[in-house]
């Protein structure tokens, strides 16, 4: 474990000079790169034991989809790509995570808990981050506003939590209580992530997934898999500072994203404004390789 920590103390400090580098304005990509990628594959070469080539072979699986969607897709829809992959993460670890439930795997109490707690945030945030993509990705023109949304979104989520408790306890269990279980966690990330329109769906997105992130985490810490609690961790904590940037991009606090994000005043939007000359807008839009105009 001296080895693990050493690893990840190496992978914080490449991902703060990677934070102190952004907020000075300068690369910090490579810096964040290098720093998740030691971040994961410290505690997977050092402490993965037995599944270490299974756990490599599922990262190296996870790459290779995240490059090619990333490469085939243009910046136009890289927020929708993304909100679709935080989806996958957060629909993978609830599944993984009712695969434990339904084998008996934990025993009722913390672990269990901690394992339900990891279904409620997976199926949370890849229902929500399914309507966000949806929304970024035009395949959802509409966009529902209801002054009831936030308080029904509390009493679903609410309902969630209390059945929750119940299969953590072991008061309740089989596959017909778990399957209502992933229903009403996932009805109430519908149910708090329809009423968001283009301005706050790059922004829910990334907070989705924070909350995969962090659903993995749980689901580490339930199956006692260090290597899951490091990579969860850490793209709870990476995704989350992403968000918190994209919030005061935007102007929007996270916790007004809870109670349906409603549209902001035109004064309330900040508008940057960068003055060109035309022989300028000329040259850069000549060595621009795509072009986004917004209306």
């Amino acid at each position: 474990m001296d080895d693990i920590n050493l690893g990840l103390a190496l992978a914080g400090l490449l991902l703060l000079i990677g934070m102190q580098r952004m907020q000075a304005r300068r690369q910090a990509f490579a810096w964040f790169a290098t720093g998740l990628a030691v971040a994961i594959l410290a505690p997977l070469t050092l402490g993965g034991g037995e599944n270490q080539l299974m756990l490599l072979a599922a990262l190296g699986l996870g790459v290779a989809l995240a490059l090619i969607l990333g490469l085939t897709a243009s910046m136009a829809d890289l927020a929708a790509r993304l909100a679709l992959l935080h989806g996958l993460t957060g629909a993978a670890t609830a599944l993984i995570a009712s695969l434990a439930l339904i084998e008996r795997l934990l025993e009722p109490g913390l672990p269990l808990g901690l394992a339900c707690l990891a279904i409620l945030l997976g199926a949370f945030s890849a229902a929500g981050a399914t309507v966000t993509h949806a929304r970024l990705a035009n395949l959802l023109p509409q966009v529902w506003r209801h002054i009831s949304q936030a308080g029904a979104g509390i009493l679903l989520l609410t309902a969630t939590l209390g059945l929750g408790v119940i299969l953590a306890l072991g008061l309740r269990e089989g596959p017909a209580w778990l399957l209502l279980f992933l229903s009403l966690a996932a009805a109430s990330g519908l149910t708090f992530t329809l009423p968001l329109a283009e301005r706050e769906a790059p922004l829910a997105a990334s907070l989705f997934g924070s909350l995969s992130g962090l659903a993995l985490a749980l689901l580490g810490a339930a199956l006692d898999l260090p290597p899951l609690v490091a990579t969860g961790i850490l793209s709870a904590g990476l995704t989350l500072l992403l968000s918190l940037h994209l919030s005061r991009s935007v102007r929007l606090p996270l916790r007004r994203l809870l109670w349906g994000a409603p549209p902001a005043r035109d004064e309330d939007v900040f508008h940057p404004v960068h003055p060109m000359e035309a022989e300028d807008v000329v040259e850069r839009l000549r060595a621009a390789r795509e072009v986004l105009l917004i209306p």
